[in-house]
């Protein structure tokens, strides 16, 4: 089995037995507050396909033109959609399943080109899905009482680049797109912010 690496997008909610990540926000005004790992994409693009038979698309090409429009030669590419499930196939799939009451939101699993796909500073990144936990309710639309697919989205696109949590201004309005934790009808991560700007600048 390959290994992956995975980055969890969380609910802002109590979940019964679960220690949830995000729930306690530390406002900082670093200028730099975004994590990068140290691996990356070998080119200046990701090309993606949809697995969301039933969802609207446009939160992800949202998502998509927002991460474009940050001043970086990086590019996400939209391809068309696929049948394609979660695995190592050499397409960049985002999709959706049922995972359960598991207090993860979204999900992105990143392939590099170390020994079983691993992935470490220094590595190229040959791969990412992106998953959606369908457990939950989601909108397109920013309704109060679903989640929001495109702040999610946007999200889990920082992760494809391969950006970690950020610390800037976390359960502000203001807070980077990075920071972790999402709650029912929020919306501020459709927008991003300069420390996830400086974020893909940096790598990219």
């Amino acid at each position: 089995m390959p290994k992956i690496v995975t980055k969890g997008l969380w609910p802002v909610l109590l979940l019964t037995g679960m220690v949830l990540v995000g729930t306690i926000f530390i406002p900082t005004n670093r200028a730099e507050a975004y994590f990068y790992p140290g691996f990356k994409w070998g080119v200046n693009y990701m090309r993606y396909e949809l697995n969301i038979a039933g969802w609207a698309s446009h939160p992800i090409h949202n998502a998509k033109d927002e991460w474009n429009g940050a001043g970086s030669p990086f590019l996400f590419n939209y391809l068309g959609l696929t049948a394609n499930p979660v695995q190592k196939d050499n397409h960049n799939v985002v999709t959706r399943a049922n995972r359960g009451n598991n207090g993860i939101l979204g999900l992105t699993l990143v392939w590099c080109n170390g020994s079983g796909y691993s992935c470490y500073s220094g590595r190229t990144i040959l791969e990412v899905d992106v998953e959606f936990n369908d457990y939950y309710p989601w909108g397109a639309y920013g309704e109060a009482n679903l989640y929001d697919l495109e702040s999610a989205t946007v999200h889990e696109f920082g992760h494809a680049l391969h950006l970690g949590h950020s610390s800037s201004w976390c359960g502000w309005p203001w807070e980077a797109s990075m920071c972790n934790g999402m709650a029912l009808g929020e919306t501020r991560k459709r927008s991003i912010q300069g420390d996830d700007s400086n974020g893909i600048n940096y790598i990219y």
